[in-house]
């Protein structure tokens, strides 16, 4: 993660784009609103599993949702110029 502020303010750029309450979205994750208000705040970051269930969400892959500016443009051409594929692209071979 590039600044856990940025992360923070694309989490509730996400949830406020998928027209989900802090509330609504605790009660999908079974987690108290409370929880999903410090991670908007950047007061801390949502564990392994919460993170899987938030790109399954919102429709992002782990990498979009964790990588960030810099970070993601690296990895892109990191991958790119190794021929390495993401998660994403291998589980999509049939």
């Amino acid at each position: 993660m590039e600044d856990k502020t940025t992360f923070a303010k694309f989490l509730l750029e996400k949830r406020l784009a998928a027209g989900l309450t802090q509330k609504d979205l605790a009660e999908h994750l079974y987690v108290d609103s409370s929880t999903v208000s410090k991670w908007e705040r950047a007061e801390s970051c949502p564990d392994t599993d919460n993170l899987i269930c938030l790109s399954k969400l919102y429709h992002v892959s782990l990498d979009g949702l964790l990588l960030t500016g810099e970070e993601k443009k690296e990895e892109i051409l990191s991958s790119e110029s190794s021929g390495e594929k993401s998660v994403e692209q291998e589980r999509s071979i049939p």
